[in-house]
């Protein structure tokens, strides 16, 4: 007598998302499952279900890599890039709130007596990961709301386009010089990866699907200056690539989110109690920044982070309000070869 096989449950569907979940969480069904657009790599969903205490249903979003794009089925697309994002999402905490635990800093204190006085709290973190599937490539993640930064432009005032730039600079220069020496490589055990950290080796192993994917560009320049037929575009094309692409196999100054731009960074808008409001320490508006999208997590340079996110403004109000305030609180801490990277354009 033959054994039955088991299908696994199709999780580029929000149907088979649901088989799945009443596979593994029979005690808290889903109550509705949603796809999200706007992406193209990934399949993601936001899931409203019971809360574990049985209090108030919260949603979480659940995220899977296939073995090929969303948005073009023949675009064969490693899976692996998962294993990444769920690797960031439990090293690169670490090393933010070891940061900015740092209450007692000349920084850290000006920064609040500023929030007070303006009325208005901005935090910046890492979406948070809740558990991951490494055979089904499926992430469980907190929920950062239904807007990115990129399109909350319309709504936001002068003055949070402002203090949202600076708070995104300044998160962005702690991860950048507390992970100097970390490491996207998934040989290693956690507990290897933090002992690096700690000594500063060298050598390390880098996220190949990344560097890949962040090369490609290099790579493929010479198509799109021939589209154009400028004069000596091939050349000029060969000598980028091997100039500034060839820095992309080797730079390990410390580890880049990889795709760091306003569209990947959630945005929520909250007021504080009317209790609570206008009190020692408690601003009359939160509004709280999510950092997502860590597949393309990779060592590399500081500044492609920031020149990555630099070219896209797309937004209503002047977005270099951002790109200028982001730009003055990572600054200073900041690698001299970085700057130099930056002005040189990469």
């Amino acid at each position: 007598m033959s054994t039955p096989t088991t299908t696994k449950p199709d999780l580029t569907t929000p149907s088979g998302l649901h088989a799945y979940l009443l596979t593994h969480h029979p005690t808290t069904p889903p109550k509705s499952i949603t796809l999200l657009t706007g992406g193209t790599a990934n399949y993601v969903y936001r899931v409203l279900s019971p809360h574990p205490n049985n209090a108030s249903p919260k949603t979480v979003i659940y995220k899977h890599a296939a073995p090929h794009l969303h948005s073009n089925l023949d675009f064969a697309f490693d899976p692996r890039r998962m294993e990444y994002e769920d690797l960031a999402l439990r090293i690169v905490p670490g090393f933010l709130d070891d940061v900015g635990s740092d209450t007692d800093s000349a920084d850290r204190k000006a920064h609040a007596a500023d929030e007070e006085e303006e009325g208005m709290s901005v935090r910046a973190r890492a979406v948070q990961s809740y558990s991951y599937d490494g055979d089904a490539k499926l992430l469980c993640l907190s929920d950062g709301g239904s807007q990115n930064v990129k399109d909350a432009y319309q709504d936001l005032k002068k003055g949070e386009v402002r203090k949202i730039g600076e708070e995104l600079g300044r998160w962005l220069a702690v991860l950048h010089s507390s992970s100097s020496a970390s490491s996207p490589s998934l040989s290693l055990s956690l507990d290897e990866k933090h002992e690096m950290n700690d000594v500063g080796s060298r050598g390390r192993e880098n996220n190949p699907i990344a560097v890949a994917i962040y090369r490609y560009s290099y790579t493929n320049l010479h198509h799109a200056l021939a589209e154009y037929d400028i004069p000596g575009g091939q050349e000029v094309a060969q000598r980028v690539d091997e100039t500034f692409g060839a820095l992309l196999q080797i730079e390990d100054e410390c580890l880049c989110h990889g795709d760091f731009w306003t569209g990947n960074v959630l945005v929520e808008k909250k007021a504080n109690r009317a209790t609570d409001a206008g009190k020692v320490g408690n601003p009359q508006t939160r509004i709280d920044l999510t950092v997502v999208d860590w597949e393309m997590v990779r060592l590399g340079t500081s500044a492609t982070d920031v020149a990555q996110s630099a070219p896209k403004p797309s937004c209503s109000i002047d977005s270099a309000a951002v790109k200028g305030c982001g730009l003055r609180s990572w600054r200073p801490t900041c690698a001299t070869g970085s700057l130099l990277r930056l002005k040189q354009g990469c």
